[in-house]
């Protein structure tokens, strides 16, 4: 166990500040982070909540916080037609230069918004199910 001092409610905003806006000490840095960071030097009650809640007041970490989302959340589901035809994304391990994607596969019907039942067009008993997250349009 570290003992680490306690600091009064007065004081913490103060810690909070120095940790924040020091670039040795991790500036910007989101919550958890934050939170580690200063835990290892003090304590006070509350104290992930009064991180949060300072995080979330700062104009520079809200929106640092939407530039490092993920490129995945901003992608549109494109939309495809009966008789399309289309790749599908390989799973598992991919070597270097093998293909990522097998296919064309021509897409017989459409079972919700996100899923697809595909036929392989030389083998009409080969048909399954996608996820159209896996499919890239066949130009």
């Amino acid at each position: 166990i570290i003992a680490v001092p306690v600091i009064p409610r007065e004081k913490m905003y103060d810690v909070l500040l120095a940790y924040h806006d020091s670039s040795l000490k991790g500036e910007h840095l989101g919550n958890n982070q934050k939170y580690y960071k200063i835990r290892n030097s003090y304590y006070w009650p509350r104290m992930y909540e009064d991180i949060i809640e300072f995080v979330k007041s700062c104009s520079t970490c809200t929106i640092d916080r939407y530039s490092r989302r993920n490129y995945g959340d901003y992608r549109t589901n494109e939309i495809y037609l009966m008789g399309d035809f289309v790749y599908v994304k390989r799973l598992g391990l991919n070597h270097k230069l093998s293909s990522k994607y097998n296919g064309p596969y021509q897409i017989i019907q459409q079972l919700n918004e996100s899923i697809y039942r595909l036929q392989n067009p030389n083998e009409l008993n080969e048909i399954f199910n996608v996820h159209t997250s896996r499919l890239r349009r066949c130009y």
